[in-house]
């Protein structure tokens, strides 16, 4: 994913505005959309708020606000979504509230966009059978933390069908210092991370695990249940990828890899 992809986030509310907000901080053109012009409106409000309050206590810079702010257009109308490259699903979390949103995009997004949900408790695998199985593989989970734009944290959880290279490319798109730091899970009988804790994690560990994110401090590579091959190839595609970045690959200090099962 480079910093020139188009980004689209279906879902205006606490996390979905929060997430369009990281992508627009990395340089990415957003797209948000909800039901309402109104539910929009409210949104870009609530972020001027959040980068002018960051800016007073050191969160950011100055010229980061008009700077995001620019980078993100809303809209009402999903047809709009037809040339994004990655979609994220943040819509209220209830199977048949984001199965529409699913089958929505599946006729509108083109063959090759990425479809992310932010779901905590639906399984990503039944999402992803809500679009055409050829698709399937680009279906994934992005599990982000609230307060999005303050916690360095997101559990990527890729479905049974979940294509490699869908995996690797929403990781090197965090590790890469453009996003929150990558913490890819396992869905197993769709079970991953609730509000507290991810997948065979106690609230204790799940705790921790968001101190060390956002403290830079530790690499950490845990758990048995995802297959080995996937476990390999995107720990082994991500440290050569961070060999290349340098300092600017996040690997060995705010990266926190935890396969759960």
């Amino acid at each position: 994913m480079t910093a020139k992809e188009k980004i689209g986030v279906v879902g205006a509310g606490l996390m979905g505005r929060e997430i369009a907000l990281v992508f627009a901080l990395a340089g990415h053109e957003v797209l948000l959309t909800d039901r309402s012009e109104t539910a929009l409106s409210e949104a870009m409000d609530r972020l001027r708020s959040i980068l002018g309050k960051g800016i007073e206590r050191g969160l950011f810079q100055p010229a980061q606000k008009d700077a995001a702010l620019a980078q993100i257009a809303t809209t009402a109308d999903l047809q709009r979504f037809a040339d994004r490259d990655y979609v994220t699903e943040a819509v209220f979390e209830q199977e048949q509230v984001k199965a529409e949103v699913y089958r929505q995009l599946d006729t509108i997004c083109a063959a090759g966009c990425i479809f992310a949900t932010n779901t905590s408790t639906i399984p990503i695998s039944a999402l992803a059978s809500y679009v055409a199985t050829a698709r399937r593989p680009n279906c994934i989970g992005t599990h982000y933390f609230s307060p999005v734009s303050r916690i360095k944290l997101v559990e990527v959880i890729p479905g049974f069908d979940t294509a490699v290279d869908a995996m690797e490319e929403i990781l090197v798109a965090t590790v890469a210092g453009r996003g929150p730091a990558p913490a890819p899970a396992v869905e197993e009988d769709g079970a991953k991370s609730g509000s507290d804790a991810a997948p065979g994690m106690t609230t204790r560990a799940m705790r921790k695990t968001k101190a060390l994110a956002a403290s830079g401090a530790g690499f950490l590579w845990g758990g048995t249940s995802i297959t080995k091959k996937l476990r390999q190839v995107v720990r082994y595609r991500l440290i050569q990828r961070g060999n290349a970045m340098g300092s600017d690959c996040s690997i060995g200090g705010r990266v926190l890899i935890t396969f759960s099962g």
